[in-house]
């Protein structure tokens, strides 16, 4: 992964505090940039395992995990945030502490200023934080100027506002705390610039963190950040991801504690679709006394012979009952039998090799592509569904031609309304507000379901069986997985846009149509009916056919959008790094290739 160093050291990290599996992996330097884990070239694919790489859920990078969360809990209890800031000239709103990126990063911070005394030393001086990438609210006034009226102009990603007020309320954390614990130097005020190292943690925890659990959250799971991302690939219609590997955890985990099926804490565990930690379970838990802290709190890491004990008991009535888990049978791998029998009872290699024996308190990343090479570079994905501005702004890169890609024709179509309200009488005024009114509240849900309908038709026309899912099998999960990689726009401005390659999104022909439509039609087609079938067939009938006037529209849209990007010149080169300007060539390339390839179908 770009920004990975001293990474001999991290390999030798996860054979002491993990599973990796250095008989068929290596680490070496990446034809896309950084580093990247590669198959040995000696190896042969048949005696390739299933399990890459297992870390222990004890062993992640959590807020939870972390020695500062006690702290954490007290500072978030007890402390007002309007005290630091949050006026009425300055209305942020309060940042949970406790859970989320925000905790993991301040984590994260403390454990980088406790030097070698951080179980997690080795990990993190594999992170080239002083190289990192800079958030790109944090790049230079010309910069931004070159990205205006781009997609990460419109989705407000170059406002430095929620980066300040976070770095912020962490100095407040600190500064508060500092009787206990020292203030690390990146959260001192007084200093100048730390606002720009503090962006580049930013970065580095977003770009590498794992949704483990509900308990955790996102957390740092050493080992499984360094596999690079794969793009997506867009054919037939369909984006299919082309990832080798695929990052399991299983989530079934106590909300409290953090245990797997545990007993103390009733029937409070995680959902299967992961999340933040719950803070008000936690607050439920105030009332505990020291003494059941320290025989409760989950940071501990001490373990006792009783608790082998019964950790072993559990394990052995897990295969005879053949529990089910959210991995399934083919997918609780083990680790080989020199490793779970390699120390005597009682050592910390013992310890391990028992965490490493139960997949439900670990984190794995296993092999799910079929078409593998020796000397090959294995890679994961990031996510199959982010389009460049996420890309950027969560790992700093964009990707070339990527299928999930918009441009968003907003900007336009508010000026379209804006003429269509000019000269017009209060009764039409009335109609056409009651046309847009109708559709923010009940038409964009029935075209988004329209639209998620027709994309899982795709998905199940192109499903083949030649490659591997999270599941390892076919079927409903697997259009699950598919599906949950697309999600419907937030709004319905934001759903008026051009899709990759050059195609008119359904929402937008459905706004356009609404709008050129008679009120008379319009009351008796959807104003006037109640029965959601109807209005769903409807919808489909009359809301979603891309009409020469709907088209002729979007294209003159299309060419005003197209009038509004910045011109690029040599001279930005000179004021801008090469790396940024490279990759605002890329961005505005991108986005002008779709409207053009739109523009030129019609």
């Amino acid at each position: 992964m770009s920004g990975s160093i001293n990474t001999d050291r991290l390999v030798e990290w996860l054979n002491q505090n993990g599973h990796w599996d250095d008989e068929i992996l290596e680490v070496r330097a990446s034809t896309v940039g950084g580093m990247g884990v590669f198959l040995r070239d000696d190896i042969s694919v048949e005696d390739v395992d299933q399990l890459l790489l297992r870390i222990p859920k004890s062993s992640v990078l959590s807020c939870k995990n972390s020695y500062i969360y006690n702290l954490l809990i007290d500072y978030q209890e007890l402390q007002d945030f309007a005290e630091f800031g949050n006026t009425d000239e300055n209305d942020d709103t309060p940042i949970d502490l406790t859970s989320g990126m925000h905790g993991l990063v301040l984590a994260v911070i403390y454990e980088l200023d406790a030097g070698n005394s951080s179980p997690w030393y080795e990990y993190l001086h594999s992170i080239d934080f002083v190289n990192a990438s800079t958030p790109v609210c944090l790049w230079s006034e010309a910069g931004k100027k070159l990205l205006r009226n781009t997609e990460i102009d419109l989705l407000d990603m170059l406002n430095l506002k929620e980066l300040t007020w976070f770095f912020k309320v962490c100095c407040a954390f600190a500064e508060a705390n500092s009787g206990i614990i020292d203030v690390p130097g990146i959260l001192r005020r007084s200093e100048s610039a730390k606002i720009a190292q503090f962006g580049k943690v930013v970065t580095s925890v977003i770009s590498r963190a794992f949704e483990v659990d509900d308990f955790h959250g996102l957390s740092l799971v050493p080992g499984a950040d360094l596999f690079n991302h794969k793009s997506p690939l867009y054919s037939e219609n369909m984006i299919k991801g082309g990832e080798h590997v695929h990052f399991m955890s299983d989530n079934n985990s106590c909300l409290t504690c953090g245990e797997i099926n545990c007993a103390d804490h009733g029937s409070e565990t995680s959902s299967e679709t992961g999340g933040d930690s719950s803070v008000d379970e936690l607050e439920s838990n105030e009332s505990m006394n020291e003494e059941e802290e320290e025989e409760k709190n989950p940071e501990s890491s001490a373990i006792t012979l009783d608790d082998i004990a019964m950790l072993e008991q559990e394990l052995a009535e897990e295969e005879e009952s053949d529990a089910d888990t959210d991995k399934d049978d083919d997918e609780c791998l083990t680790i080989s039998d020199s490793k779970i029998n390699g120390g005597v009872s009682n050592t910390p290699e013992a310890e391990l090799a028992l965490e490493l024996a139960d997949s439900s308190k670990c984190c794995d990343i296993t092999l799910v592509a079929n078409d593998i090479q020796p000397g090959m570079e294995i890679f994961n994905t990031y996510g199959n569904g982010l389009s460049n501005p996420y890309l950027l702004q969560r790992y700093g890169f964009v990707s070339p031609n990527n299928p999930n890609n918009t441009v968003s024709l907003s900007v336009q179509m508010f000026r379209y309304l804006k003429n269509l309200r000019k000269g017009i009488s209060k009764g039409k005024e009335t109609m056409l507000q009651a046309k847009i009114d109708w559709f923010e509240e009940v038409g964009f849900g029935l075209i988004n379901d329209i639209d998620l309908e027709r994309r899982s038709c795709h998905q199940k026309h192109g499903h083949g069986h030649e490659h591997k899912h999270e599941h390892g099998r076919c079927g409903e999960e697997d259009k699950e997985d598919e599906e949950d990689e697309y999600e419907s726009p937030e709004t319905w401005p934001l759903a008026v846009r051009i899709e990759y390659p050059g195609k008119l999104s359904i929402q937008a022909c459905a706004i356009i149509l609404l709008l050129q439509m008679s009120f008379k039609e319009f009351e008796l087609r959807f104003r006037n009916i109640t029965k959601p079938t109807a209005l769903l067939a409807n919808s489909k009938k009359y809301l979603t056919v891309e009409t020469p006037e709907v088209l002729g529209l979007a294209k003159r849209w299309c060419q005003e959008k197209l009038r509004l990007y910045c011109p690029l010149d040599s001279n930005d080169l000179l004021s801008e790094t090469e790396r940024h300007f490279e990759i605002i060539r890329q961005i505005i390339d991108q986005e002008q290739k779709m409207l053009v390839l739109f523009i030129n179908k019609l």
